[in-house]
């Protein structure tokens, strides 16, 4: 049973676009709110505050942030991305095999 949630967050999933994966289908999305915050925070006629959340969005959502400060972002509290996520899945699924 949890090789079947496992497949269904990294591999397929029936109500998710094409039918791909929970994790896949988020990465696109986010891909997408990354693109509209991007274009939203090049608008100079837009509210200073659309700048300022519109920037982190396009660049925290799918890498992550390094909220520690030590050089790198990892699946602590606060710091993982969606990369993090799909990183982790792929271990999980290199696990498939095992007793």
């Amino acid at each position: 049973m949890v090789h079947a949630h496992i497949g269904h967050v990294a591999d397929s999933f029936k109500d998710t676009p094409n039918q791909q994966g929970l994790l896949p289908a988020s990465m696109a999305e986010a891909k997408v709110a990354a693109t509209h915050a991007a274009l939203a925070a090049k608008n100079t006629t837009d509210l200073a505050a659309m700048k300022l959340h519109a920037g982190p969005v396009a660049s925290q959502l799918i890498p992550g942030v390094d909220a520690n400060k030590d050089g790198r972002v990892s699946w602590e509290a606060g710091e993982g991305g969606l990369e993090q996520a799909q990183a982790h899945m792929q271990l999980m699924k290199k696990g498939e095999g095992l007793p």
